[in-house]
């Protein structure tokens, strides 16, 4: 018989309840997962009693409480599906009694409860509460050094909406693939330096990975990423996140560690003659400071990354070869100057080459723009004219760290469409030392031009550019 009068009267509406020696009698049998689902059969979630349902509530709690944390998927799964909702209920219902049932516990319950469920469990236990509030926030971060951090303060301050809420769902969720979010220890720091330790044996940094085009380290990072995971899910009760007595949110960052130490700019005299390292002034040192800076927001990085680009191909064109030409001014006198000489072809090596096309534009508008896109040392799409090997060739590639992409590039313009190393010039806004040291030994006749070498590349420069970031 179902309530359709909304009596108050339970015993006129058949409220079902579960019987506490038989439940007693699973529990003293020690069979706990069959005592509790008896408990979910049994549920008087039609009961206007609120003895009734505190009692059935404890009974369901106490319950979960004995299974072990490892039994509690098998738990879960197998519990009849129809019958999770009301399993999710009086997870709710636990933490709003943290003093009476293991946080920790509760926790893993809500977990493994949510995976086999799905969101829908939780829409659908709160919209039965008739509570149902949604929020949803952008938060930054304080730049953080390469390593584990604690963020539950940071995150708290950003989200005080969550003292509104009397039972609820946090997630956190971070829009990035080199970095992750985590639960674990809140109070001792040694935690998270041993972490940090831990995840660097189990993905060591190295040059054997494929993708290496932004360090060594940027591999790993993505490898680590996955195995912690991109967002948590921490249960809310009475205005307050509902952690375990030692747990809080981790916030793992990849940063290179050689960007947290002093760095070592290198000029000219390193180099053979053919590469040119942009004298430094105030100017220069301002942009290398903002695009380095994590604080400086995506359209300020375009601005000051298009101004970088502007002056490293202006220095770049003065490498071409230029021809004497007489012009005639507007007051009629004849002035004796230069022109560099036709048929210069841009070759952009995608996708951070890419960026750079806007600035050869603006220096030489008419220009022809051929594409090379490199993927982890694999050519996947070339397209140049059936002349380049004819043209004098600007080649575009932002960031050089291991020089790889480059280089492959560079290969295909050699073996491929039989280009002279002589005919190129590379433009390139930072280079790493090494890099440029491994471009120059295979390619002793290339001519590079460079607004700075440093022992640190910023090697997020295309994925901020680009909003990838």
């Amino acid at each position: 018989m179902t309530n359709q009068l909304d009596d108050k009267d339970d015993d006129l509406v058949n409220v079902v309840e579960p019987d506490e020696n038989e439940w007693k009698k699973f529990i003293d049998e020690m069979k706990y997962v069959r005592a509790l689902e008896y408990v979910l059969q049994n549920a008087p979630v039609r009961a206007k009693d609120p003895e009734k349902k505190k009692k059935a509530a404890h009974m369901a709690l106490s319950t979960m409480m004995k299974i072990k944390a490892s039994e509690i998927p098998d738990a879960v799964n197998g519990i009849p599906a129809p019958l999770r909702d009301t399993l999710m209920k009086y997870v709710y219902k636990g933490f709003e009694n943290p003093k009476d049932y293991s946080s920790s516990a509760l926790l893993t319950w809500h977990e493994k409860v949510l995976a086999a469920t799905g969101l829908g469990s939780i829409v659908r236990v709160l919209t039965d509460r008739r509570t149902m509030t949604w929020f949803q926030k952008f938060i930054t971060l304080s730049p953080k050094k390469r390593g584990f951090h604690l963020i539950t303060e940071e995150v708290l301050r950003e989200v005080p909406e969550i003292k509104q809420i009397e039972i609820g769902l946090m997630n956190v969720f971070i829009q990035h693939t080199s970095a992750s979010l985590t639960i674990n220890e809140n109070a001792a720091p040694d935690v998270r330096v041993d972490m940090e330790t831990i995840f660097n044996k189990l993905v060591p940094e190295s040059n054997s990975y494929e993708h290496l085009d932004e360090g060594s380290d940027d591999m790993p990072a993505h490898a680590k990423c996955a195995l912690l995971g991109s967002s948590v899910n921490i249960p809310i009760t009475a205005g307050r996140l509902a952690f375990g007595t030692w747990q809080g949110i981790y916030l793992y960052d990849k940063v290179s560690k050689d960007e947290n130490e002093p760095t070592e700019e290198i000029y000219d005299d390193h180099f053979p003659k053919n590469v040119h390292i942009m004298k430094t002034n105030n100017q220069l040192r301002e942009l290398h400071t903002l695009l380095r800076d994590r604080t400086t927001c995506r359209s300020d990085f375009k601005f000051y990354a298009d101004r970088l680009i502007r002056l490293t191909v202006e220095a770049a064109l003065d490498q071409l070869p230029y021809i004497p030409c007489s012009v005639i001014t507007p007051t009629g006198h004849c002035f004796e100057g230069l022109r560099h000489e036709k048929g210069t072809l841009c070759v952009s090596l995608m996708r951070s080459g890419e960026a750079m096309e806007k600035g050869i534009r603006e220096c030489c508008r008419s220009i022809r723009i051929g594409k090379i896109l490199i993927n982890e040392g694999h050519v996947i799409y070339a397209k140049l004219p059936s002349d380049v090997h004819r043209r004098r060739l600007l080649v575009a590639y932002p960031v050089i760290t291991t020089g790889s992409t480059v280089l492959t590039g560079l290969e295909v313009l050699l073996k491929e469409y039989q280009c002279r190393q002589s005919n190129m010039i590379l433009i390139t806004l930072f280079s790493t030392p090494d890099g440029l040291q491994r471009i120059c030994e295979l390619h002793p006749e290339l001519t590079i031009v460079v607004s700075e070498v440093n022992t640190v590349a910023p090697n997020h420069f295309g994925q901020k550019y680009f909003g990838t970031d």
